[in-house]
């Protein structure tokens, strides 16, 4: 038996309009679900140049030629600018 005999087949599961059945992916690791954040951000907190900041909203990314070289957000409504030189790189999550 095939799965398309029975149930109409989603190209996209995780598309809004997505009816039937089809492949999910999960990221699995010991038999639990992890998140991008268990996966990729946690094992690295401890690093000296790294500096997480949460509950933050960002009000202008800071581009030179087509570079973004920083950002300007606030949090808790304090204005805070941070640019980033050659040597640093700085990523933007939302979630």
């Amino acid at each position: 038996m095939i799965l398309g005999d029975i149930f109409d087949v989603a190209e996209a599961i995780g598309e809004r309009a997505a009816e039937g059945a089809g492949w999910y992916d999960n990221n699995i690791v010991d038999g639990a679900w992890q998140s991008a954040a268990d996966a990729y951000l946690r094992p690295h907190l401890d690093r000296p140049n790294l500096t997480v900041v949460t509950s933050a909203l960002v009000h202008r990314l800071i581009v030179a030629g087509t570079r973004c070289t920083g950002v300007e957000y606030d949090v808790a409504g304090q204005k805070r600018k941070v640019r980033a030189n050659a040597e640093q790189l700085a990523t933007l999550l939302s979630g």
